[in-house]
């Protein structure tokens, strides 16, 4: 099976290859995760699932005095290097009660609720947020290699163990229930690849996966969040240009003209059918 991906222009792009450049990284109503209180919105709420994931990005993130500094710019400057340039005497204290390194490389993931139109964006700079980021852009990345088009994983925030050096620990995971492809003319932005020879497929397709293939149903919004729904789309207004791809995305999202993606078989994966 042949490598090669067609690789959207940068004004394209969605982050899953490495070069989006969106501006204010933080957009919509914030994810947060913990071994405690699991998947909540900002204001203690559970997330609503499944979500749409449609971009992500990754970028530098410092907190002083309680408030942000974030570089985004690609390619991103190395975190230590600024780190070193900085006084240990002027790092802030962790929870660990030691001095806390000021610059840490931060993912972020964004996702939409399609039931409201709700933007969520999750951040972090964990070990176990990037083991979770990393599994979903490799995961997207393989898909679109072999259906040659810019699907996007519906997700159900999830989590799984992890182990560290203190002892089993869980960490954040998006755990993918379906794909959807943009309608319109969105897919032109990522020609197909080209054609890759495959055997047909069995005749009787595996059914023992429903979660991939049966349509996610979206989760009912309470009353809380169905009322903070309308202003979720504070992402129309005026944006660096690179920034307008969420917006056309919510767009293509909100006039419902996603359609479903059929999952990737095994012998599509292989390039060949399992002889059994």
């Amino acid at each position: 099976m042949s490598n090669d991906i067609a690789i959207p222009q940068p004004e394209d792009d969605d982050g899953f290859y490495g070069s989006l450049n969106s501006g204010r990284p933080v957009k919509g109503t914030i994810a947060k995760w913990s071994d405690t209180e699991h998947w909540r919105d900002r204001d203690g709420l559970p997330l609503p699932s499944p979500l749409l994931v449609i971009a992500i990005n990754e970028g530098l993130q410092m907190w002083k005095d309680g408030k942000p500094t974030i570089i985004s710019t690609k390619p991103l400057p190395d975190p230590e290097t600024l780190n070193a340039a900085i006084p240990v005497t002027e790092w802030e204290i962790g929870l660990d009660g030691k001095p806390a390194k000021p610059w840490n490389h931060t993912v972020y993931v964004y996702l939409v609720n399609l039931s409201t139109g709700e933007l969520f964006t999750y951040s972090s700079h964990t070990i176990g947020a990037h083991l979770a980021y990393d599994q979903l852009r490799e995961q997207v990345f393989t898909v679109r290699a072999i259906r040659g088009e810019r699907v996007m994983p519906m997700v159900k925030p999830d989590e799984k163990p992890m182990k560290t050096k203190f002892g089993p620990k869980r960490r954040p995971h998006f755990e993918i229930v379906g794909w959807k492809a943009p309608g319109g003319d969105s897919n032109k932005a990522m020609p197909p690849v080209g054609p890759t020879p495959q055997l047909p497929g069995p005749a009787n397709p595996p059914t023992d996966t429903p979660a991939a293939t049966e349509k996610p149903s979206a989760a009912p919004a309470t009353p809380a969040r169905a009322a903070a729904a309308p202003a979720a789309p504070a992402t129309a207004s005026p944006q660096p240009a690179k920034a307008k791809l969420l917006v056309n995305v919510m767009a293509e999202t909100l006039t419902g003209s996603m359609s479903d993606v059929e999952p990737v078989t095994t012998s599509e994966l292989l390039d060949d059918e399992i002889p059994w």
